[in-house]
């Protein structure tokens, strides 16, 4: 397999150069430090799960609240321009410049679409290649692009750093098959009831604090942990 090859931080050397090739970072309130995201809008699989009535995506959280906000969607799509137009190893050159600066060394945490998901194997390889580039810190990628894990995976090898979670499709169902790591979606909307789950965590199946501390991780870093092999969400 290959494994990426760690790419040299050279040519940009501000923090305002490095946003203008990338478009920039996002900063999700919930959780620590700095995310990556592209607009929802533009989710494969997500978008022909989102006419289906019982699926995760048909209540998408980031095509609603904030996420609807112009200068939100403006930025978003800024990112998205960013990466499909810019020169690619400028642009892989721009972001480990960028999440190195930004990312706080006290708490090296960064997300990978905190909207939208992947397009395609190249942008997953990306993503690797900036991981690999950037030893430090932990990396959580969220997708449901089962298919484009698979194939991707069969060619290069993601850095220990990297995380991929992959999600469910439905609410309620157990996820897909043939993964380390994926990420479930649950029903249980009753506090307590929630809180009782969350009591129950185990490696095997953590189900997420967030609800029962102000929507926010607090200290949980489980998302990223590999150890953890269902991450349970409770519904939006």
């Amino acid at each position: 397999m290959n494994v990426a090859i760690p790419i040299p931080v050279r040519e940009i050397t501000t923090v305002k150069d490095a946003k203008i090739v990338t478009g920039g970072l996002c900063r999700p309130s919930k959780m620590p430090g700095k995310a990556w995201g592209i607009p929802a809008a533009l989710c494969k699989r997500g978008g022909k799960l989102r006419a289906i009535a019982g699926s995760v995506c048909h209540e998408c959280y980031a095509r609603k609240g904030r996420y609807v906000f112009a200068n939100v969607v403006a930025a978003y799509q800024r990112r998205y321009q960013a990466y499909k137009h810019r020169d690619r190893k400028q642009w892989l050159q721009a972001m480990v410049f960028l999440i190195q600066k930004q990312v706080k060394p006290a708490d090296p945490y960064f997300r990978i679409f905190d909207s939208g998901d992947l397009q395609d194997a190249g942008m997953l390889t990306a993503w690797i290649s900036i991981a690999q580039s950037l030893p430090d810190l932990r990396f959580w990628l969220v997708t449901r692009e089962r298919a484009i894990v698979r194939r991707t995976l069969k060619t290069h090898t993601p850095p220990d750093n990297l995380l991929i979670r992959v999600s469910g499709d439905m609410v309620d169902d157990e996820g897909p098959s043939g993964f380390n790591n994926v990420g479930l979606v649950q029903s249980t909307t009753d506090l307590n009831a929630w809180r009782a789950l969350v009591a129950t965590n185990t490696k095997k199946r953590w189900f997420c604090p967030a609800p029962l501390q102000g929507n926010s991780c607090g200290t949980c870093r489980a998302c990223w942990d590999k150890e953890v092999e269902a991450a349970v969400y409770r519904i939006h």
